[in-house]
């Protein structure tokens, strides 16, 4: 796959998150799954994007870890700096063992989540962002 199939993905868990969550009543996992989801895709579509190979974004180290993912792309370049702010990184980061726990497809407690226009927004900073370096 290549960051462009990444980021179509990307923008489908994104609309699906929006949709969901102006469901009544509120339909709460399923909606942030989506969200986390699309911000862990779009992540890897920018690491895809600046060259790191996509066997290297399956292994252990990468997974679903969106902090470690996030830490990645802030730190070889391959997120430009101004897409999201320090507290959509921070978000990211305590949203992320959650995620990666898979609290959000499981009958799990979840701990750290924003809400989840929160999520949407990264989410779609992330997309918009990957999106401006494919056009």
């Amino acid at each position: 796959m290549n960051a462009g199939a990444f980021l179509d993905h990307a923008i489908q868990y994104l609309e699906a998150g929006r949709r969901l969550s102006r469901t009544e009543p509120f339909v709460f996992k399923p909606t942030f799954y989506c969200a986390i989801h699309s911000v862990e895709l779009s992540l890897k579509g920018h690491l895809l994007h600046q060259g790191t190979p996509p066997e290297a974004l399956r292994r252990r180290g990468f997974g679903h870890n969106i902090d470690r993912l996030l830490e990645q792309a802030l730190s070889n370049g391959a997120l430009d700096s101004g897409v999201l702010d320090v507290f959509h990184q921070r978000a990211i980061t305590m949203g992320s063992g959650d995620y990666s726990a898979k609290c959000f497809e499981y009958p799990e407690s979840m701990y750290s989540t924003y809400p989840i226009g929160k999520w949407l927004r990264i989410a779609e900073a992330l997309a918009d962002g990957l999106k401006s370096k494919l056009t």
